[in-house]
């Protein structure tokens, strides 16, 4: 998933509009929220999720065990948003 801090919000409003998360306010008074997934979410997520996981085995299958390591490594340091 593509993200940044200005999309985030998007992206849960969205998926809140569709009914699929719920926010719940951090009790601090800061502007911090916890999301949760509805009993609509997590069915959805059990009825697309298995679906998306065997694409990505499958696009991974070409790579090598090395390979498969190296993206592991390079996906979590863009995720990350280190340099």
């Amino acid at each position: 998933m593509v993200k940044s801090p200005g999309n985030i919000t998007t992206i849960v409003n969205n998926l809140e509009k569709g009914g699929l998360v719920r926010r719940e306010v951090k009790c601090d008074g800061k502007r911090y929220y916890t999301i949760h997934l509805t009993p609509k979410g997590r069915t959805t997520i059990g009825r697309i999720f298995p679906a998306h996981a065997d694409i990505v085995l499958n696009r991974r299958a070409v790579l090598t065990e090395t390979e498969q390591h190296a993206l592991g490594r390079l996906l979590k340091k863009l995720s990350m948003g280190k340099a």
